[in-house]
């Protein structure tokens, strides 16, 4: 395994491949971390919104 990594390390076209794939796992960490710190907010927003139309409606839980 050791050696597969060493042999695309060595690679042009390898180096770009594993550059590529380390760009896209930190967009998907940090997508994460902006999901998971905003959820709380996001959660409470949609709840209003939700109360709010269906008070707009008329109709009670």
């Amino acid at each position: 395994m050791f050696a597969l990594l060493k042999r695309l390390w060595r690679e042009d076209d390898a180096q770009g491949i594993i550059e590529y794939g380390l760009v896209i796992s930190l967009m998907a960490v940090a997508i994460i971390v902006v999901l998971t710190t905003l959820s709380g907010d996001l959660n409470l927003t949609l709840q209003k919104v939700a109360d709010k139309l269906t008070a707009a409606n008329g109709v009670s839980n």
